[in-house]
Order: structure tokens, then sequence, then C-alpha cells
């Protein structure tokens, strides 16, 4: 926890006045910033660009994303993912400027030739032609329940919610719980729960409502985590632990 008051400025860009917040010794706002790990991203995986949105631009089909792994450059072919289609890099921006590369951790819009706008939508993945995510209707799953609904108090088969994950929504539907786990040990029970309760953990397999793209978590964090919201609220998070492929 980190106490600050935006309206009297205290805490912001420097740390608490003496006679001020006493309890507190930690840094102000932007020096905790300043403090956060960068998130590792892997430059020599093969390419993942998530897609947040689209729009058309000169002919071009302007995709705007972040890369997660790898990186890009003017004329390279990449797939679309979970269509499958090839497009062919024409235009890159970082930061608005044009540029002739960009590597991984860099937001970018980058421009596309031999795609149509119905070929690609957010959420869709910019991939590597050859290495590609695959297509899935299901996964399988290791969450955290938080504070279910209280007209929807139990966790269980059937339960319907949004998965959020990278730049994705997909309603899904729980069709499996494989094991509750043990909070301290993370030890998975012998026989499948008929249900989870707040704050507990599982092992869970969902369904999705279409085919995306997405990864097992041990091989793009950034595609692989994600979180379940029921009417607008955070009800659980989670790393996807197997996607079944179609």
């Amino acid at each position: 926890m980190l106490p600050v008051s935006g309206q009297q400025g205290h805490n912001i860009d420097k740390v608490f006045s003496e006679g001020i917040c006493d309890w507190f010794s930690g840094p102000c706002l932007l020096h905790a910033f300043d403090q956060l790990k960068k998130i590792k991203r892997d430059k020599k995986k093969a390419l993942r660009i998530p897609v947040m949105d689209r729009y058309k631009d000169m002919g071009l089909i302007m995709a705007i994303g972040k890369i997660e792994a790898n990186k890009i450059e003017i004329g390279d072919k990449v797939r679309i993912m979970p269509c499958g289609e090839l497009a062919t890099i024409a235009k890159i921006l970082v930061d608005e400027e044009v540029v002739e590369i960009a590597k991984t951790g860099e937001n970018v819009v980058v421009g596309l030739k031999g795609v149509s706008e119905d070929q690609l939508h957010g959420g869709y993945v910019l991939c590597d032609v050859d290495s590609y995510p695959p297509k899935v209707h299901t996964i399988q799953a290791q969450l955290q329940v938080l504070d279910l609904l209280e007209h929807k108090p139990l966790f269980s088969i059937g339960y319907q919610a949004v998965l959020h994950c990278h730049n994705l929504e997909v309603p899904c539907e729980v069709s499996g719980i494989p094991h509750k786990l043990h909070r301290k040990t993370g030890k998975r029970s012998r026989k499948p729960p008929a249900f989870l309760k707040d704050n507990e953990p599982g092992i869970v397999n969902l369904k999705l409502d279409h085919g995306v793209s997405v990864e097992e978590y041990t091989s793009y964090q950034q595609l692989g985590r994600f979180t379940l919201r029921d009417e607008g609220k955070t009800v659980a998070i989670g790393k996807i632990l197997k996607v079944n492929h179609d």
C-alpha cells in the first residue's frame, strides 16, 4: 500500500513532509514507479504481436499492438491468427514515427498489405509465418477465485464469464474442475471438487465461445495470463496451463 493525496499533492513526486503520515516510510509515487521491474520479453522467440485494434489508411490495414516477442521489419511476412491469413508488413510506426524496424517491447502501428478489414480484429495475433499459436476452443488453466457475485456464490461447472487475455475478450463456460488446490502447498486434490468458493484456487477447464489464439503461460507469459469477469466484476485470475489444439 502506498498512501498519496492527489488534492494536496502529498507523496506524489516528493516524500511526505514531517508530521504528515509519519507511519509511512516508503517512497513517493513517482519513485515507486521508477523502481518497478521491467516486464521480461523474449527477443529470440517467434514473433507475437497481440492486436488491440485496427483501421484502414491509404489502402493499408493498420494494426495497433505491442511486440511481445522478436522484432519486425518492412517487407516481413506475418501470419494472422486465428484466421491463418498471410500479410506483408508495408509500414511501421513507433511513437507516431515511421521506422524500418521495431523491436521487442515497443508499441507499434503496423501497416499490412494482402489482408482485408474483415480478416483482422482486436484480439487477433500477428505471428511468425511458420511458428504461430493454435486456434483453440478449450483450455485448461490454474486460477484463483476472488470474490464472486452475491447471487452467484459458487464457481462450478456451467459457470459463465468473459475471459480477458492479452487484447482478447471471449465468453467462456466452465466445463470441468479436475482439482482444487491447497492454498499453501499448491497440492492438487485427488477428487474433482463440486465447486470452488471465494478465494479458493483450482485447476479448471474452460470452453470458449469461439476459436481464439492464446498461449500456454510457460511459453508466452503475456499471452497466457488472464482474468475472468462477470457482470463487469473480476471474479478470478489465472494462467493457461494447456491449450487444446483444434
